[in-house]
């Protein structure tokens, strides 16, 4: 079995046992965070540098999506919520909620 055969062996047997709230909070989550920031440094949706974040669009191979970067997107915090029908919070106290 060659090294990576057995890397992603070892990440998607990993992934298999690991909730929602328990990936969030891992080390492999945050690294796997970092690498999406590097290979993508703006939202995917408007452009922005700011407030970004990563967004699940399956959770089909959740705790390996090292393996599988397309399964996350990078948006700013506005796109993000707007994905998920939240209203958008600004400074003032108002909200809005735009649909795509």
């Amino acid at each position: 079995m060659s090294l990576d055969s057995e890397y992603r062996c070892a990440i998607e047997a990993a992934a298999e046992t690991i909730g929602l709230k328990a990936w969030y909070k891992s080390a492999r989550w945050k690294d796997t965070t970092k690498l999406v920031r590097l290979l993508r440094t703006n939202c995917e949706c408007c452009g922005t540098f700011e407030n970004l974040q990563v967004h699940h669009t399956t959770y089909r191979h959740l705790g390996s999506e090292v393996l599988h970067l397309e399964d996350v997107r990078l948006l700013c915090d506005t796109c993000h919520r707007n994905t998920h029908g939240m209203p958008t919070l600004f400074s003032d106290g108002s909200a809005t909620i735009h649909v795509n």
